[in-house]
């Protein structure tokens, strides 16, 4: 009995390693063929233009809005129906959103990268 069960474990390893040799193979392959064609590596995102006009169309979109939604936080703020808290913590959130570029370049920096 316990030659059959040794047996049966036995087969199921040799397929197993078979399947990570055939595994390894094709992760081999897929590394090589990435660096020996380096247009695949270095290509450009054909929605790169397009994702910066939609950027820069949403923030043209939105600017108004934040100044509007900054003056009736000021207000309940001021009238005391909210915490200042969601003052200061909405200016924060604008100045990340609108501010981002200047901060990572900022980071960067300091980095000197």
């Amino acid at each position: 009995m316990r030659m059959v069960e040794s047996s049966i474990v036995e087969k199921s390893w040799v397929k197993k390693e078979a399947a990570d040799k055939a595994l390894y193979f094709l992760l081999s392959f897929v590394v090589c063929a990435l660096m020996f064609i380096p247009g695949l590596c270095f290509a450009d995102s054909p929605f790169a233009n397009a994702t910066q006009s939609g950027q820069t169309d949403i923030l043209t979109i939105i600017t108004p809005i934040v100044g509007v939604g900054v003056m009736v936080v000021g207000l309940l703020c001021l009238f005391g129906k909210i915490s200042w808290w969601w003052f200061i913590g909405v200016v924060i959130g604008i100045i990340l959103v609108f501010g981002h570029e200047q901060i990572i370049s900022w980071i960067r920096g300091l980095a000197g990268v």
